[in-house]
């Protein structure tokens, strides 16, 4: 496999509406950057500026490179100095190539007139990693320790993990590795239904050595993939959660899209209409005023909300 790392650093560009990023390409990646406006859950709705970066390395998949880890910094220059940078973790697989990062509010980007406050630009640095060689904390997990004491194979990896918090996690678990089941006396149990890049994710997140999604938390910090990934990877979480019957996942996603979160209010709300999050589907409702809802009857996207959650919003 190809170990060289993409380094990019764009110019200075004018924050505009209209402000255009050339495609790229590095290394074998491909890359384009989007700029949008989107309202954002805080005390209330709040338009903020995003970027999302597209990315396509199908170029690098006869070298063996399943994907990239590393970071994205956003630097904002107004006249008379630069801020602080913005520094986001990023996570590329091979169901994961669209990254879409909270730059800042939009009343605080712009003048009150909507002339331009800043000038922008974004670096990235993104290493590839062949999946069966990778070492980040999420692959160090299935390690065999003294209390690992199951094997599952996900996509022909074998995993060593804890009966025990499976069981108490998990309805699946507890029945499947019951004296009932063949795969009780079984060495190694197969889930072939199952992917790899989400099952470690959902794993870490009851594991004793915690790791979580990132979220926003502190635009000023860089977190370390050691340590979190990305909220990318929400929505296939939720889905296998479901298919284990985990409703502690669903709490715990829950309660970090409620603390800070990256995803813009529409993905919030559908994210949790679509997984039964009924509490804070009503949460959102409770932040619509009549000037968003009529903004909210054009966006295609939201059409695919429930019967009852468009009931709650539109009458």
């Amino acid at each position: 496999m190809d170990n060289q790392a993409v380094e990019y650093s764009s110019e200075f560009n004018d924050l505009l509406r209209t402000i255009v990023f050339e495609p790229q390409e590095k290394c074998g990646l491909n890359w384009t950057v989007s700029y949008s406006h989107e309202l954002a859950i805080s005390t209330k709705l709040v338009d903020c500026v995003y970027l999302t970066w597209a990315f396509d390395w199908k170029k690098l998949a006869e070298k063996e490179v399943d994907g990239f880890t590393g970071c994205i910094t956003v630097s904002l220059l107004d006249a008379q100095m630069t801020t602080p940078s913005h520094k986001y973790a990023v996570e590329l697989t091979s169901d994961i190539n669209l990254v879409s990062r909270q730059i800042g509010a939009v009343s605080d980007l712009y003048w009150r007139g909507g002339s331009v406050r800043y000038k922008l630009k974004y670096e990235m640095a993104l290493q590839p990693y062949c999946l069966a060689s990778r070492c980040l904390g999420i692959d160090t997990q299935f390690f065999a320790r003294d209390d690992t004491d199951v094997t599952l194979e996900i996509e022909n990896y074998h995993l060593n993990v804890n009966s025990h918090i499976l069981k108490i996690h998990s309805d699946y678990f507890k029945r499947l590795l019951s004296s009932k089941f063949k795969e009780y006396s079984m060495e190694v149990i197969s889930m072939p239904t199952v992917r790899y890049e989400v099952f470690a994710r959902l794993l870490a997140m009851i594991h004793p050595n915690v790791i979580l999604p990132s979220g926003k938390l502190n635009h000023y910090l860089f977190f370390c993939l050691n340590k979190s990934f990305s909220e990318e990877f929400y929505d296939g979480i939720l889905e296998l959660a479901d298919y284990l019957s985990m409703p502690s996942i669903f709490r715990i996603i829950e309660q970090l899209l409620r603390r800070e979160t990256h995803l813009t209010f529409n993905e919030v709300l559908l994210l949790a209409d679509k997984h039964g999050m009924e509490g804070l589907v009503d949460e959102c409702v409770q932040h619509i005023t009549m000037e968003h809802r009529s903004k909210m009857t054009i966006v295609e996207e939201l059409q695919g909300l429930s019967v009852i959650t468009k009931k709650n919003i539109f009458g």
